[in-house]
This record gives C-alpha cells, structure tokens and sequence, in this order.
C-alpha cells in the first residue's frame, strides 16, 4: 500500500507504520494514495531476486517482496557447526549437506518410524530425508525439569505446514509424546531457549549412562496438512 500526507510527501506502508503514520517532514497523518498505487501496478513485472538461483517467475513490483519470502530458490545457509560458509538455493544445500558433513547425519524416510540413542552431551543431531526433501535438526537441552527436545527445519518458506514431526519417550511405566509442525529457518543457529512447542523428558526415562532413547515419525505432504488442519493421527 501506497500512502501520502496532506503535503503531498510519501511513504510505502512499511514506512508508515514505522513513523506511526505521521509524516517525517510535517506531522501530518497519511491517506492512501491509490493514484501512485495504480502507476505501480502498471509497470512492467520484475524478475525474482533469486533469478540467477534459477527462480524463472516475474512479479508486479507490489507483488515481487511477498514471492521472494516463498521463493523455492531463495538463499538457504549451512547449519553445520563448523561454521561451513555454503549458501546456495535448498536443493543445492541439500546436496552439500549430504556430501560435505555425511560423517554427522542420520537419514531417515517420510512415515517410518525410527529409534535415536541421545548422549546426554549430544546438543544437535542433523537429520536429513533419504528422497532429497528436507534438513532437520533435532535439539537436546537439559533443564532442570528434565530433558528438552524439539525439531527445527533448514529451508525455505514454502516448506511451512508441510512436516510435521512425532517425538515419543518411553520408560517402564509411562510414555511422553510431542506432535508438532517444525519452524522454518533459511538460517539456522543455536538457540539457548527451547521452542514454545517441546517435549520435556524427565531424568528417570534415561538409561544408567545417561543415553535416552527416542522414537522418531516424520511425516510430510498431504498427510502432513490433513494433521495440521484436521488433527488427525
């Protein structure tokens, strides 16, 4: 949205709501500006930023900032603590990931279920999908009311509500359960806080040596949106 003061001096919305839409140079209150809305609208579309990632799509100026934050071909950075420098589109990060630090992955398959053995010194483990889909990162935190655990996704924002995870602790009398949609980071770092949504394990889930095992169902696609929409299991 376009906007302008009684002056005639404008501002984008963005801009606006920064300045608590009074204008910068005379302080009064900005109106829509439809006319300057319409010229925009008329100018030719514009190439995606991340034309030369291979993104053949080209937008109206007003609507090329919202296709760039779903962009497939967006700049995705390397999570690996070894602070690698790669950036490239996800696919090409996918690739890197799975050649260049192969020796700290653990692969899995879409709807199957698989068991992790944590160390109670193991803060991340870097999971990546057997088809050439996805990064995950599952982190361990310990706290006082336990062990904390939760997943986040490497990635593009076209992956949202696409994932979603199932994390399950057991011990001899009980069982702790978390369901839940990872957050999408293009960058990902370490976080000292754990996400809102988490699965906490008490101390006595845990083994002699502190290793805890847990069981592992990541789910993507269809499956993944009728959970998000419908709950189902």
């Amino acid at each position: 949205m376009e906007l302008q003061c009684e002056n005639a001096h404008l501002a984008c919305s963005s801009c606006c709501s920064k300045l608590k839409s009074k204008c910068s140079c005379c302080g009064y209150n900005y109106n829509r500006c439809r006319g300057l809305e319409n010229v925009i609208e008329s100018i030719d579309k514009i190439s995606c930023k991340y034309a030369k990632y291979g993104c053949k799509e080209t937008k109206p100026y007003n609507e090329k900032t919202e296709h760039e934050k779903d962009c497939r071909r967006a700049i995705c950075f390397c999570p690996h603590p070894s602070s690698c420098s790669f950036a490239g589109p996800y696919e090409n990060l996918y690739l890197h990931f799975g050649i260049k630090h192969a020796a700290d992955i653990t692969r899995f398959t879409y709807n199957t279920t698989f068991s992790l053995c944590v160390d109670i010194n193991q803060e991340h483990i870097f999971l990546q999908e057997q088809s050439g889909s996805v990064i995950l990162i599952l982190s361990h935190q310990l706290k006082k009311q336990g062990r904390v655990f939760y997943i986040d996704c490497v990635g593009t924002r076209a992956l949202k509500n696409h994932i979603v995870y199932r994390l399950t602790a057991k011990s001899m009398e009980t069982s702790r359960t978390l369901k839940c949609v990872p957050n999408i980071y293009t960058k990902w770092s370490k976080h000292n806080e754990p996400r809102k949504n988490h699965l906490t394990v008490p101390p006595d889930f845990a083994g002699y040596d502190g290793t805890l095992s847990l069981s592992i169902c990541i789910t993507e696609g269809v499956e993944a949106l009728s959970w998000i929409l419908f709950g189902d299991d």
